[in-house]
């Protein structure tokens, strides 16, 4: 678009008269106004856009993540159930069916408001999740009439939950993180557009400003100098403000979202941790399977639990925690070293459960403490870039105006 501008400019101003090279310096700088009123414009619109979409993104990354915390809850809640025999007790059935339904809803929830890349893997998410709810409800059923056939049928919804639904829900997490990552990156480039047609300008304001104190042997040139003042103070604060956007944007990316992320996980691990200590007593004397998936969760819990607490000083659920695997051990010990299976059940369902609430609590705090502070920044680093592409437009046609104005000053001279 420059080019064919720039050659008629510069054959002007080679071999042109001196009103020629007025009325090529004087289109030449008015091409350039117009260009950042528009390419600015653009550039702050593009940025407040990405900035939106990045904050999007990570709202949905968190709701993504609650489904999973929901589910692996109540997949923790069934296993304590189940441990009890026939007898359940209600308070822990109801809050089954209470998270398993919130875990529905925000499955609609996020699917409604989901990139199209994402949607297979949440279909596939909806349709296990049935499927470990009807595994689920046979178990209980067998378990209630005493048949050992239940044990089968939850562990085959634990292998569902683990193997199909997990998988899936994280695939979309992993998408939503790196949408988050790409949007900041545009919002990042977006910069480009303001910063180069703004800096263009100035530089044909300035230049343009000499050539006239040199041929015409004046100092000031008025209009040029407002159109010069114009552009440089909507470049300083204008350059400022989507600083300050793109900063505030990161920020809460790299502070409270990696927060409540990072507690997210360390919720999910933890329950994935309390469902294997119930199977592991329900299977009693084949526990080695059980114990193994319990290492395994523990070591993601306490992984995104140390950086929780080294890197952001949340600590609070680590010591939660710490109690818990603690009183797991005692449960184990138990079982194993004491032969008690009987009292290791009863510790299970009684002082692990409390201990493990403590943790549950504490993470959930954080999460969803953290989560709202990412929520509030992500809507302040906005602030301000509607006024800016505004005065981008205004002040590139004021630059306009004012360039005209100032080499016609000079263009009557002729006539």
């Amino acid at each position: 678009m420059l080019r064919p501008v720039w050659t008629w400019v510069r054959g002007r101003l080679a071999g042109g008269s001196t009103p020629a090279r007025l009325r090529a310096l004087s289109a030449g700088t008015v091409v350039l106004a117009l260009l950042f009123a528009l390419l600015g414009s653009y550039g702050v619109d593009r940025r407040e856009r990405a900035i939106g979409n990045a904050a999007a993104s990570s709202a949905q990354l968190l709701a993504a993540q609650g489904i999973e915390v929901r589910l692996l809850r109540a997949d923790a809640l069934a296993s304590e159930n189940f441990l009890r025999g026939g007898l359940e007790d209600p308070g822990t059935r109801q809050a089954y069916v209470a998270e398993l339904a919130a875990a529905g809803e925000g499955l609609v929830s996020v699917s409604n408001d989901a990139p199209a890349s994402v949607l297979p893997s949440l279909r596939e998410v909806s349709t296990a999740v049935a499927r470990y709810s009807g595994l689920v409800e046979q178990a209980r059923a067998n378990n209630r009439q005493g048949y050992p056939v239940g044990v089968t049928y939850l562990l085959q919804a634990n292998r569902v939950l683990g193997d199909e639904v997990l998988p899936a829900l994280r695939d979309v997490q992993r998408s939503l993180r790196s949408d988050v990552n790409n949007q900041l990156d545009s919002a990042d480039r977006a910069g480009l557009w303001f910063h180069t047609s703004g800096w263009l300008l100035v530089a044909a304001l300035v230049g343009g400003s000499v050539w006239l104190a040199q041929r015409f042997r004046r100092l000031l040139n008025l209009p040029l100098v407002a159109a010069t003042a114009a552009v440089l103070l909507m470049m300083i604060v204008g350059g400022s403000t989507q600083g300050s956007s793109i900063t505030t944007a990161e920020a809460a990316t790299e502070g409270p979202l990696q927060t409540a992320d990072l507690a997210a996980q360390a919720r999910s691990a933890g329950f994935r941790a309390r469902t294997q200590e119930a199977i592991a007593l329900i299977q009693r004397g084949n526990r080695s399977v059980a114990d193994s998936a319990w290492t395994d969760a523990n070591l993601v819990a306490e992984a995104a639990l140390d950086r929780l607490c080294e890197q952001f000083k949340v600590c609070a659920p680590r010591n939660g925690y710490d109690q818990y695997v603690d009183t797991y051990g005692l449960v184990r010990s138990t079982d194993i070293d004491d032969a008690d299976w009987e009292s290791a059940v009863d510790l299970s369902l009684r002082e692990s459960a409390r201990v493990f609430g403590g943790f549950d609590q504490a993470s959930e705090t954080v999460t969803i403490n953290s989560a709202s502070e990412a929520a509030v920044e992500f809507d302040g680093a906005g602030d301000g870039l509607g006024l800016v592409r505004t005065l981008a437009i205004g002040v590139g046609l004021l630059a306009a105006g004012l360039a005209l104005a100032g080499y016609g000053q000079r263009l009557k001279e002729y006539r």
